[in-house]
């Protein structure tokens, strides 16, 4: 089950659980049982070592028959600085004009 969600992008053990009340592939692969999402989190945890070795194996087999090509692999999650960081904000340099805190903003909702 595992493998299948995330060929199909569902990281989350809460959307795979989801996908067990309603797609019949999940529920075929569980056996019609509905797994909770704490389940799932700590299988994962738990299997750690045996999934990312399924993964190798499977990129292996997969470079075997050469549907892939394994010179460059990159992995998803790689956390990477942007222009549009909230902290890096500069509109008070380019305006002139502080924003309010949140605090500040509830407490006057119709000012700027």
């Amino acid at each position: 089950m595992h493998r299948k969600a995330y060929s199909n992008s569902l990281r989350s053990a809460r959307r795979i659980e989801c996908s067990c009340h309603t797609d019949a592939a999940y529920r075929v692969i569980s056996g019609g049982l509905t797994p909770d999402h704490a389940t799932i989190a700590r299988f994962v945890v738990d299997q750690q070592d045996a999934l990312e070795g399924l993964f190798i194996s499977g990129l292996r087999l997969c470079a075997a028959a050469g549907l892939v090509d394994l010179s460059v692999v990159a992995l998803d999650g790689t956390k990477i600085g942007a222009d549009a960081a909230l902290d890096g904000d500069n509109v008070e340099m380019r305006t002139g004009v502080r924003r309010r805190s949140s605090a500040q903003s509830r407490s006057h909702p119709n000012s700027f």
